[in-house]
């Protein structure tokens, strides 16, 4: 996908699923009918 929006609404239409920014799925999750999902395995964790 070019851009997490597109790649949101390609998960609300149902065509698969989506690891994004945590950011970026809570912005486009209030307008849209995804769900958040947190991962947490540690290499979902980003390191600082």
């Amino acid at each position: 996908m070019s851009n997490f929006e597109s790649a949101c609404r390609m998960i609300e239409a149902g065509v698969g699923v989506g690891v994004l920014p945590e950011s970026a799925a809570r912005r486009h999750a209030r307008s849209m009918a995804i769900r958040l999902v947190p991962l947490s395995d540690a290499w979902a964790l980003r390191g600082t």
